[in-house]
């Protein structure tokens, strides 16, 4: 962890009156988000707030060991943002917004006298990344379930699926095709899948020009044969032809991993490194590493599990969107940001005063490898 990430608690504390005014960032990763994710996403963060101004913490579904006082240490970090006055930014994605309500149950017990004015979180601007846990009633449940089981297999089990073919093109956009070109290409290819298409009216934020270049850590034999895919989908839509364009993309989305031992029959070239394990394990990026230790030992992880039970009883059986509906009659305001082609159902139709926007290309589970693509404008 860095300097600066590890004193951005004790920053909190001892805000000056001369900081009244300056936005804080206060975020926590979803599901597997580790050091690694944490370091991707801090980056484009910090650029926004200033290193001093942002605040991420990992998942608690992750394998990074956890900090026993980890939800205190939440409490008291919101609070003295709070009671500061200062204009706070809360990102949750994901799981991150069950453990966000945790926290703030927890500083209601410790603190209740900050939520005694109506106005207490005037300041809060609260951005929910596919949050987990937003539904009313059984049926709503049961359909949010069966949808993460759906990502699972997706991105476990199906290495040609059109997801992770999607995942490919922002990982490893082609090189023979313009940004703006390559997202059309994906919202005409995949149209049932995205949410562009089937929400028309909620706006759109761009997916803008990559600026990390993953290219270059390729072998030269992935790279070649990549790029000779590209070509060919390229002659396929300068001829209109899109029905061989998704094999292509199947194909692509293949050689980017290593083959799998069910994957024994497939005769298909696959590399010898897993170029999507290492952009998405930290390998490739750009912000250098953080010393972060990892859960070892039946102890830890017997721990975490025990931490985790609540947490699970909460996202289910905790009534989020209450919660939330709650936040913002205490004046926070609430905007729902859904990734073009997460398999997850939008759910920002349930708190009416909230706001929704689509954020361009990304999957539920590609917000790190690019993050500067969408979140200089959705941090806004």
């Amino acid at each position: 962890m860095t300097e600066a990430m590890q004193g951005a608690s004790e920053q909190i504390e001892r805000t000056p009156e001369t900081l009244i005014d300056t936005p804080y960032c206060f975020g926590i990763m979803g599901n597997t988000g580790a050091h690694h994710r944490v370091r991707s996403m801090w980056g484009v963060m910090a650029e926004t707030y200033g290193e001093e101004n942002v605040k991420l913490w990992n998942s608690y579904l992750s394998q990074d060991a956890k900090e026993p006082h980890r939800f205190g240490q939440m409490a008291t970090e919101l609070g003295g943002l709070i009671e500061s006055g200062r204009p706070l930014t809360v990102f949750l994605y994901s799981f991150g917004a069950v453990e966000f309500t945790h926290a703030m149950d927890r500083l209601r017990s410790m603190r209740p006298e900050l939520f005694e004015d109506p106005a207490a979180l005037s300041k809060m601007s609260i951005k929910l990344v596919d949050p987990t846990g937003f539904f009313r009633g059984v049926t709503s449940a049961a359909g949010y379930l069966k949808e993460a089981a759906e990502l699972g297999s997706l991105a476990l089990l199906r290495p040609g699926s059109w997801h992770e073919a999607v995942d490919s093109m922002i990982l490893y956009p082609p090189k023979n095709m313009s940004n703006e070109e390559v997202s059309l290409m994906l919202r005409e290819l995949y149209s049932e899948h995205s949410h562009v298409v089937k929400q028309p009216d909620v706006p759109v934020i761009p997916f803008g020009e990559p600026e990390r270049h993953y290219w270059e850590k390729l072998d030269v034999e992935t790279r070649s044969y990549l790029e000779e895919i590209d070509r060919y989908i390229g002659d396929f839509r300068q001829q209109g032809n899109n029905e061989m364009i998704p094999v292509l993309m199947s194909l692509r989305s293949k050689a980017l991993r290593q083959k799998q031992p069910w994957e024994i029959l497939d005769r298909q070239y696959r590399p010898k490194e897993d170029h999507r394990e290492a952009v998405y394990s930290g390998q490739y990026y750009k912000e250098p590493r953080m010393d972060w230790s990892e859960l070892s030992g039946v102890r830890q992880n017997a721990q975490a599990l025990l931490g985790l039970l609540p947490l699970l009883r909460r996202a289910f059986f905790g009534a989020q969107v209450d919660r939330y509906e709650a936040m913002i009659q205490r004046g926070a305001s609430i905007e729902f940001l859904t990734p073009e082609f997460s398999v997850f159902t939008p759910q920002a139709h349930l708190i009416s005063e909230a706001t929704h926007r689509v954020m361009e290309r990304f999957t539920h589970a590609s917000q790190t490898p690019q993050p500067e693509s969408i979140y200089r404008e959705a941090l806004k």
